[in-house]
């Protein structure tokens, strides 16, 4: 019996491991966070809870969604829900928390934002996705390597605003200015909008829509047992 069963069970493990890759977004996720940040820890306990192993590996956004959109990996996470992903991957249920996108200034600084307003230089990160609604408006968006780039540009002057996660400013403000220049830079409410985050599975990988079931059969799960809101309050990201 016991040769009959081994090839099922090592075929079965395989079928359980899951390579995603990922961006350094902190504090939601990121190679050098603790656990690899609580968005991490989420996907990997939903996954848990259903009998997969996983295993995350940290790129540059956009290498990160290459390699998951030429099915070089099964999947990645936490993308927005954007028509062009969907051509090549299968979205999970939202994965908690949300994204909240919107604009930060200078203190002091009154700037009304119209759609021919073109003397406003607004600073943004290459590769990211960024609300149809702003791209629309035609206001140029000057481009950076990194949020926290971002934040440095917009505290010497050199942008006007930046668009960026709330969350994601105030740990970066937090963490890498100085004391004296953290209240410098301020959110503009309201939000430009709410986004969403997904696991995403490219749609050639093996068993694909049964992974993403899987999933957020396992999400569903975290959620009614309070595991997610525990894993997102000890980060205090709620």
């Amino acid at each position: 019996g016991l040769l009959i069963s081994l090839p099922f069970s090592s075929a079965d493990a395989e079928d359980k491991y899951i390579r995603l890759t990922s961006a350094d977004y902190p504090p939601y996720y990121g190679r050098d966070l603790p656990d690899n940040g609580p968005v991490s820890m989420i996907i990997r306990a939903a996954f848990d809870q259903v009998g997969y192993q996983v295993d995350i590996q940290f790129f540059p956004w956009k290498r990160a969604e290459t390699l998951a959109r030429t099915c070089e990996v099964d999947g990645m996470f936490p993308p927005w829900d954007k028509p062009e992903r969907r051509v090549w991957g299968l979205f999970s249920n939202p994965v908690p928390p949300s994204n909240i996108v919107g604009f930060y200034k200078r203190r002091g600084d009154e700037i009304i934002l119209k759609s021919y307003a073109q003397n406003i230089v607004v600073g943004g990160v290459r590769g990211y996705a960024y609300p149809q609604r702003f791209i629309d408006s035609y206001i140029p968006l000057q481009y950076a390597n990194s949020d926290l780039q971002n934040l440095k540009k917009l505290l010497f002057r050199r942008v006007d605003l930046i668009l960026i996660d709330r969350t994601q400013a105030t740990y970066l403000i937090n963490t890498n200015l100085d004391e004296a220049d953290r209240d410098t830079l301020v959110w503009v409410d309201p939000p430009l909008q709410v986004n969403e985050q997904h696991l995403v599975i490219c749609k050639r990988t093996e068993n694909a829509y049964q992974i993403i079931q899987d999933f957020n059969k396992g999400l569903d799960e975290l959620l009614k047992q309070g595991v997610v809101d525990h894993i997102l309050k000890q980060a205090q990201l709620y």
